[in-house]
């Protein structure tokens, strides 16, 4: 049973989301991306910057959120 939601964006700064993007046929996926970046950062949640990290030190990141949540 679930007792509550807890919300947790992942984002990038917007050199590295540009970078993961590029290849990508739609040309305006990245002006959407990056407004959308824009107003998740103005969100009042917690953020985990990705730039950088593997997925596994992604995962590491998120394990180590939700552990302090239950602290």
């Amino acid at each position: 049973m679930v007792d509550s939601v807890h919300l947790l964006y992942l984002v990038a700064t917007p050199a590295v989301l540009e970078k993961r993007l590029a290849g990508r046929q739609d040309t305006g996926l990245f002006d959407y991306a990056l407004s959308r970046l824009r107003l998740i950062e103005k969100l009042p949640y917690p953020k985990i910057d990705t730039s950088g990290l593997s997925p596994v030190q992604v995962a590491d990141r998120i394990l180590e959120h939700i552990s302090q949540l239950h602290d």
